[in-house]
């Protein structure tokens, strides 16, 4: 038998022993938490699952700026991640996350992009 086409009755590739099938950690909670009604994060993970949210926001946000602009801003909104990456107390982790929201929607605006943009953002940062 040729095990490179044997899939054991199932349609699709096969998985090697060494494989990873399942989601990553933060994702599986997410799709967990999505599960039972919570829009974001389950249990002590929630400000560092908010906060990675925040940073993907912010970067798919930065696509929408000109070309010339998105380093800077990409570099900008990864320097501040990594700068608060040890942040713990809620609500200091609150307020970043309305100060990225804020700052988001500045730059919008800067560069005329209707603000609306950042809807989903606004979403996650909770403001």
């Amino acid at each position: 038998m040729d095990r490179n086409h044997d899939h054991g009755g199932r349609s699709g590739p096969s998985t090697s022993p060494g494989r990873r099938t399942s989601f990553p950690p933060i994702k599986a909670r997410r799709i967990a938490c999505q599960r039972v009604g919570r829009s974001v994060g389950c249990g002590p993970v929630e400000g560092m699952e908010k906060a990675v949210m925040a940073y993907r926001g912010v970067l798919r946000l930065v696509r929408k700026l000109p070309e010339d602009s998105r380093p800077y801003y990409a570099k900008f909104a990864r320097e501040n991640f990594v700068n608060y990456r040890d942040v713990e107390d809620p609500a200091t982790l609150d307020e970043l996350l309305r100060r990225t929201f804020s700052h988001s929607c500045w730059v919008l605006k800067k560069y005329e992009i209707d603000e609306s943009a950042a809807s989903e953002l606004k979403k996650i940062c909770g403001c």
